[in-house]
């Protein structure tokens, strides 16, 4: 069955008309902003108490903004003097100079808080795969080039075999699910300790695989909360069917705090690779309703938004192709010649994430994909969002990617921070732009959407649902206090 039949096209239009907080969406003022832009988030944030004292109606919206302005002073959290001595240990003959350029033109990630400068925490990182003068000279010092893709099971895993099993199975059987086979997934949050009262009820919601089309024979193994500190927990909670994101919610009532509190969950499913063998001179002029042009095609502000700039760029990579699914393969061709991976801001504090890509020509997988659904869209190419975790032997991650949607085959798969593949074989060097692995956990259809039940407070991740999320009464638990960790094992398909 090809993944995109179609009755699946409306399944999830209620990813649309999302509400996403920002720094931008109108709730500051006039000064408040200046200050934000200024660099000046003492002052930022002393107005918005200020306000928040004076306006009662404005505190949520107000505490909001305020978060996420020390969401950004987290990850741009190192001094000029931290950021030279990490580069010393990659460059020993590196310069304060050299330092600065990089800071100059980009290379070096840095902001303005409170009249210094602010290094973003994986700035060294990502100067190496920026700058090909510091990853020459890095070349020079101890061999190595830039970090790889975190998210890319290459250097542990021989993908290319698994990719060329599946094209293999397509020759033989048809275009279709392919290479299945069995995972289980456990994921647990530690939660530190002093962050929830005696007597507060902590909120947990935890991913799961999105079922019916990658994912089935789905078995929920064990959810609770075995830690020290919490009275017994009920069952957890699934979200409904055609749910944006996946999950699994689970509460309970804190005895105090002074101890670690482990929330965890263990699920077994089955999973399979997709292969669509599209012929480019088959494919049929679009005959999508007003739901389709409503949800995959328009705008979805703040980070889906046909400015000027991005419409002229899907002018340029696409030219005068009119066929649909050679467009996107420009567009995904362009990700490959012109856009790096780098690591990224968390996503809650970027105003407009398509935005950041078109402009910086650099970005994650989420930042890239939300890019490419947008040229997508404003090419006339239904799109959309896909994301969960990529779970390959040895690199386990989170991991976002793209979908489109051609006349007949359907939803087909696009990974653009994956791009083109190290092969002569043409169908394998292109795999990632029609098809997908099989190692991947689907737990979103969407992004931004509400969880179910609703948080109370501002999401730690505005956008995605990978990590999880967690909170009580008085406020969301943020990153900073808890952590995540995941084992998985590899099974044959229908076992559990």
């Amino acid at each position: 069955m090809i993944f995109g039949d179609k009755p699946d096209i409306l399944k999830y239009t209620l990813c649309m008309n999302k509400y996403i907080p920002s720094l931008e969406d109108g709730v500051l003022d006039r000064n408040e902003m200046q200050a934000v832009r200024d660099g000046r988030f003492s002052d930022a944030k002393a107005m918005l108490l200020d306000k928040a004292e004076k306006k009662p109606a404005m505190r949520k919206d107000l505490e909001d903004r305020i978060s996420l302005l020390e969401r950004i002073e987290q990850d741009y959290c190192l001094s000029e003097e931290q950021i030279f001595a990490g580069l010393k240990k990659e460059l020993p003959d590196i310069t304060k100079e050299e330092m600065q350029d990089w800071t100059r033109d980009g290379s070096l990630e840095a902001k303005m808080i409170d009249g210094e400068p602010r290094y973003f925490e994986r700035a060294i990182v990502n100067l190496f795969r920026l700058s090909p003068a510091a990853m020459a000279r890095k070349k020079a010092v101890s061999g190595q080039g830039a970090a790889a893709d975190p998210g890319d099971p290459e250097r542990v895993f021989d993908m290319n075999g698994h990719m060329s099993r599946a094209l293999e199975a397509a020759k033989l059987k048809g275009a279709g699910w392919h290479e299945a086979l069995n995972i289980h997934f456990e994921l647990t949050l530690s939660l530190r300790p002093k962050y929830v009262p005696q007597g507060e009820v902590l909120r947990c919601w935890l991913p799961r695989p999105q079922l019916g089309a990658q994912h089935s024979n789905y078995r929920l193994v064990r959810s609770g909360l075995p830690a020290l500190g919490l009275a017994a927990p009920g069952p957890a909670k699934a979200s409904g069917p055609g749910s944006i994101h996946a999950s699994l919610y689970m509460e309970a009532l804190s005895r105090g705090p002074g101890e670690e509190v482990l929330v965890s969950i263990e699920q077994s499913f089955d999973t399979a690779a997709f292969v669509s063998r599209v012929d480019p001179y088959k494919i049929e002029a679009y005959k999508t309703g007003p739901a389709m042009q409503e949800s995959f095609l328009q705008e979805e502000a703040p980070h889906i938004v046909f400015s000027q700039a991005l419409r002229s760029l899907a002018a340029e990579i696409t030219g005068p192709e009119t066929n649909p699914y050679l467009k996107a393969k420009r567009i995904f061709y362009w990700f490959n010649e012109k856009v790096t991976y780098t690591a990224a801001p968390e996503y809650s504090t970027i105003p407009a994430i398509s935005e950041y890509c078109l402009a910086r020509r650099r970005g994650d997988c989420g930042i890239q994909s939300l890019l490419f659904i947008a040229l997508c869209r404003a090419s006339g190419i239904p799109a959309r969002w896909q994301s969960g975790w990529t779970l390959a032997p040895g690199k386990i991650n989170l991991h976002d990617w793209a979908m489109f949607y051609v006349e007949p085959y359907g939803w087909l798969h696009a990974d653009p921070s994956r791009g083109l593949r190290a092969s002569d074989d043409t169908d394998l060097r292109w795999f990632y732009f029609g098809n997908i692995d099989a190692y991947r956990m689907v737990a979103n259809e969407g992004y931004g959407a509400a969880l179910e039940p609703a948080k109370k407070h501002l999401r730690s991740e505005t956008v995605d649902f990978q990590r999880g999320e967690a909170e009580w009464n008085g406020g969301n638990l943020y990153f900073d206090e808890w952590d995540y960790s995941c084992k998985v094992a590899y099974r044959e398909a229908g076992k559990v």
